[in-house]
């Protein structure tokens, strides 16, 4: 388990005390942008941009773990939504648009499943409270946008934690081998999704990322190419994630997503690998 430099502590640190000033601050004056941007870092979007980049950056075990937990948490959310079909509060509450069903909150379980991931396989006291005030932003956040009940919040964080400790354990037993257990639990859940029970982008993405891991191993592609490779992997995948909001089609969601989860892999290695075999 590497700890965390003095640097990143710190700016968690700072990034923690900003957070536990403003959000009740801006809870109080209900400034709505504010809870809009805290939405925005629980959303698919975000998640495609910055897990990448943080995947690329830590140990490749850890690393496989953080994203085995974050998809299959976010596959679980999608199914359970379809499956007991709560609603969520009435449109007239609504300060942003949302659909699908209420339970679980698919933002308070991504967060959740992501940032108590790291702060569960760190341990460290500023990514643990960074992690805590991250998760808690996140799930007030829907609340206040209306779009969801507190128990829509509350099922989303306990799922969402319960999946990162799940993966942590097979992480610390697998390594990136965890992979493999991605590829039966990617397609179980676009089974259900193909029966009308989940979403297709989070498994999809989930057997992209497991046929990357492979082909990373089949060719020698292992080293850790650090944040700034990572940010290839965001643009690789970002453009094609976006796609699917402008081509509808679950054969092109699945097709894209899976894609962008391949790349995010692979590309970031790949290119560090060339760069170092011609310098």
């Amino acid at each position: 388990m590497e700890k965390l430099g003095f640097r990143v502590g710190l700016a968690l640190s700072i990034a923690s005390l900003i957070l536990l000033i403003t959000m009740p601050l801006f809870y109080v004056f209900r400034v709505k942008e504010y809870w809009v941007f805290l939405s925005f870092i629980g959303s698919t979007e975000f998640y495609v941009f910055i897990l990448p980049i943080v995947y690329h950056s830590i140990p490749r075990g850890e690393a496989a773990g953080l994203a085995f937990s974050l998809l299959v948490a976010t596959s679980f959310a999608g199914f359970a939504k379809e499956l007991f079909k709560l609603p969520r509060p009435p449109e007239g509450f609504w300060l942003v648009s949302a659909d699908g069903y209420g339970f679980p909150s698919g933002h308070a379980t991504g967060s959740s499943s992501f940032w108590g991931y790291l702060a569960l396989s760190r341990l460290a006291p500023s990514l643990i409270g960074f992690s805590i005030i991250m998760i808690v932003g996140v799930s007030v956040s829907r609340v206040i946008l209306g779009v969801h009940y507190p128990r829509d919040v509350v099922g989303g964080v306990l799922l969402g934690f319960s999946v990162a400790a799940l993966s942590l354990y097979l992480a610390s037993r697998m390594g990136w081998g965890i992979a493999s257990a991605g590829v039966p639990a990617s397609l179980a859940f676009l089974l259900l999704s193909f029966l009308g029970y989940g979403v297709f982008s989070a498994p999809s993405a989930l057997l992209g990322f497991s046929l990357g891991e492979f082909l990373s191993e089949r060719f020698g592609l292992r080293e850790r190419p650090g944040p700034l490779y990572g940010v290839l992997g965001s643009i690789a995948a970002a453009p094609l994630a976006l796609t699917t909001k402008i081509i509808e089609g679950v054969v092109v969601e699945v097709f894209l997503f899976a894609l962008a989860g391949f790349l995010a892999v692979v590309v970031p290695r790949y290119v560090k690998s060339f760069r170092s075999m011609h310098s």
